[in-house]
Order: structure tokens, then sequence, then C-alpha cells
């Protein structure tokens, strides 16, 4: 992967091994300029892509699991994941990293720190009378069910608060099928090689993949955040299509 270097393979190695010390001197030593403490979630309010959205996510790859990076075309083919693109920015790995071994190995204090994060989101949201919006893992993935599940405890106690993301995790989809929050929305994502299973498709709907805006199949709706970047949307302006509709594709981009 392009982006993916051995500084953050030796970062995702210390998480895994619950190096926590060693972690902590690691990530101070090689990002001193990263503005907040090892110990704080990194959330973001807004940015370029998805406009007016609360934020949260995850190191790509590390998280995606086994069987996607293996049936996954840019990863199988030695290109770059379009999510590392942000690991230009040293300051977005350092976040990404942070919020990882917060989520793996300190959850309890992750799920106040997310929970205190979206009263401020949701007051803010309704001042300016805005809609309130969670994008969950702009990069990353569900890497267990009881992160998961803090997910949908966190979305239980937020009902006003529309949290919505992207998975190939279908077997923790199913699983949840009987218990999943209304507002917690998971559209699967799949490709070739990387089907999405019936029962999925059935209840959270499917997105696909496509080349020209032209290919569009009968029943998707057409996500305008990707294809021309002069012809692109953020995700509010759209009005956050992909939280309400079943069936999306998306133009091609890496």
């Amino acid at each position: 992967m392009k982006y993916w270097t051995r500084k953050n393979q030796k970062i995702a190695t210390l998480i895994m091994k619950e190096e926590n010390d060693e972690f902590q001197v690691y990530m101070r030593t090689m990002y001193p300029n990263y503005k907040r403490t090892i110990n704080d979630a990194a959330v973001s309010y807004h940015n370029n892509k998805v406009g007016n959205t609360w934020n949260f996510s995850l190191p790509a790859v590390f998280t995606c699991g086994k069987r996607a990076l293996e049936t996954c075309g840019d990863c199988k083919n030695g290109m770059h994941c379009y999510a590392t693109k942000d690991y230009r920015n040293p300051s977005v790995v350092a976040a990404r990293f942070i919020n990882l071994n917060l989520a793996m190995h300190h959850m309890e204090d992750l799920e106040n720190q997310i929970e205190a994060s979206i009263f401020i989101n949701e007051r803010k949201c309704e001042k300016n009378g805005k809609e309130s919006v969670a994008r969950l893992h702009e990069s990353g993935e569900f890497f267990s069910m009881e992160y998961l599940e803090m997910w949908m405890r966190i979305a239980r106690r937020h009902p006003n608060t529309t949290f919505y993301t992207y998975s190939t995790k279908y077997e923790f989809m199913e699983e949840i099928i009987p218990v999943k929050p209304e507002n917690l929305k998971i559209l699967p994502s799949g490709w070739e090689g990387r089907e999405i299973p019936e029962k999925v498709k059935e209840y959270y709907g499917e997105t696909t993949v496509i080349q020209k805006a032209e290919d569009l199949p009968k029943g998707f709706f057409l996500c305008p955040g990707t294809g021309k970047k002069s012809d692109r949307k953020t995700c509010e302006a759209c009005g956050w299509m992909c939280a309400k509709v079943k069936k999306i594709a998306f133009i091609y981009h890496n």
C-alpha cells in the first residue's frame, strides 16, 4: 500500500501487543506536533468531504479484516487504498491510531469521550437548526462485535442523531439485525470476490461501484460525492442520502 509505511506497521504492532508505555513514547517521538494527548479520542465536526458532520475514524487497512484485504482490488493489485491518502498528513495518522488504541484497550473511556462529544454536536446542531449526523469510519471498520456493540449503545442513547457507515463485516451485521438501533445506518460494501449475503442485502441494502454515471444500475442512488472533482458535493449538501436509501452507487475513485 502506497501510504502504509513501516512506521504505521510499528504502531499497529505496539497496539496489538498492548505495549501501552512503548506506544505512548513512540507516538510522542514520531508525532511531536500532534495537538491532542495520547488519551484523547480524535473526532472532528466538519471537513471538506462530509460538511457539517461529526466524524470518527480508525486506521484503514489494519482494521479491514483478512477476507476484505484478500479480495479488495486495490490491495491485490498493490494500489493505494483511497482511505490511506490522508496518511500523508502526520496528524491524521496519529489521530486514527490513538482512536484504535482506545477502542481496543480502553473502550469504556472511549465510549464516555464519544458520548460527551456527541452531546456537544447535538447542542450545536440544535442551536444552528441543523440535522445531527455522525459519520463512522471514513476509514476503518468494525474490528470486533464488542466494538460494534459500543456504537449500538451510543446510538440508542442518542435517538436524535443519525449514525451512518459502510461495512464488509457481514457476519456482525447479520447477528445484530434483531437489536440494531433504527438510527444506526450501516450500508454493506461489496465487490467482486466479496459478495454481500442475501439476508444482509435484504435488510441493509447494497452498494456498488461503477466506472461512470451512465453505468448506474436501475434503482440505485448515485452518490454525488464521487466522480469529477468539479461535480462533487459534500455529504451535507447531498442531505446524507446514503443514510436514507438502501441502494447506492459510487463512481470508482482511488
